[in-house]
């Protein structure tokens, strides 16, 4: 999954600041099926394996936004993103979202936050539904 681009900074003022994003992702699954059927009766057994894989790629225009809200007058924020996007297909469909909170340092700052993305693609040969969220720890060096 490779997701490219642009911002525009939608509103900026001492506490909160907020991106408009536009750009695409491209992503590239690969689907597999193993399968193994044995067939026992006495005195005849059958048995037959086969694989096969699948390979959907898509590339799907994306809107969303991203920025930071500051807690009070300190050095910890509040980090966020969306975005979500629709392709060509009938049931192609992308998102992806981020909450947390950090801490800026003159270096940079450190993130603690909880992500979550997903896309459905389909094709004619295989359909792919995939949703991966969890925490994600981040350091962002300022140079």
């Amino acid at each position: 999954m490779l997701t490219m681009a642009g911002t525009y900074t939608a509103y900026k003022s001492d506490v909160l600041y907020i991106d408009a994003l536009a750009g695409a992702r491209y992503i590239s699954s690969t689907s597999s099926i193993n399968a193994t059927a044995r067939v026992t009766n006495s005195p005849f057994t059958f048995s037959a394996s086969g694989n096969q894989s699948f390979v959907n790629q898509t590339t799907d225009p994306l809107i969303g936004f991203k920025g930071r809200a500051r807690i009070a007058d300190t050095s910890w924020f509040i980090p966020f993103y969306a975005d979500i996007g629709k392709g060509p297909g009938a049931n192609n469909t992308i998102w992806q979202t981020l909450l947390g909170v950090g801490n800026a340092y003159a270096w940079g700052d450190i993130t603690l936050a909880y992500r979550a993305m997903y896309f459905d693609l389909d094709s004619r040969v295989a359909r792919t539904k995939f949703l991966n969220a969890g925490p994600q720890l981040a350091a962002t060096l300022n140079f």
